[in-house]
C-alpha cells in the first residue's frame, strides 16, 4: 500500500466566494434601471463596461440628432423653398430614431444578459467548493 505523505500536494481551490448569490429577478432589474449595473453585480466588469458604453453612446447620439432634427425644422419653417432643409430633417430625424432603436435592444439584450448570467453563477468555478475536476480529462473553462 502506497505511503500518503508520499503523494504530491495537491494545491488548495479556492473556498466558495458567496453563497448569498443575487436573485437573478433583481439582477434583471439593475440592468433596466443602470446601464451595465447587472452585470456589475454578477463580477462581469469588462460587460459591464461595454453594456454602459453602448447604451450611452447611443442615448448621446440619439439626443444629438434630435437637436440637429429640430434644428433642420425651424430652419424649414423659415425659408420653406429650401429643400435641403427638409432633406436634413428627415435624415437627422430618421438617425434619431435608428438610435433608440438600437438602445432599446442594447437595453434588452444586457438584460437578459445578466439574468442568464445569474442562474448561472452557482456553476463558476470560482463558486463551487472544493471539488476537483476528474483525471485524465482534459477541462476547459470559458469565461466571458
Amino acid at each position: 500500500m502506497p505511503d500518503a505523505s508520499l503523494a504530491p500536494a495537491r494545491p488548495e481551490r479556492p473556498l466558495v466566494i458567496s453563497r448569498s448569490w443575487p436573485k437573478p429577478s433583481t439582477v434583471l432589474l439593475k440592468s433596466a434601471v443602470l446601464p451595465g449595473w447587472g452585470q456589475f453585480t454578477n463580477r462581469k466588469h469588462l460587460k459591464a463596461a461595454v453594456v454602459f458604453g453602448l447604451e450611452v453612446w447611443f442615448l448621446k447620439e440619439a439626443i444629438t440628432n434630435w437637436r440637429s432634427a429640430n434644428d433642420a425644422r425651424h430652419k424649414l419653417i423659415a425659408d420653406p423653398n429650401h429643400s435641403q432643409h427638409f432633406a436634413d430633417y428627415q435624415f437627422y430625424w430618421g438617425s434619431r430614431s435608428d438610435n433608440l432603436w438600437y438602445l432599446g435592444i442594447t437595453i434588452f439584450v444586457s438584460m437578459f444578459d445578466a439574468y442568464v448570467d445569474a442562474h448561472l453563477i452557482p456553476y463558476r468555478e470560482d463558486t463551487i467548493p472544493n471539488v476537483e475536476p476528474p483525471t485524465g480529462i482534459e477541462v476547459v473553462v470559458l469565461t466571458f
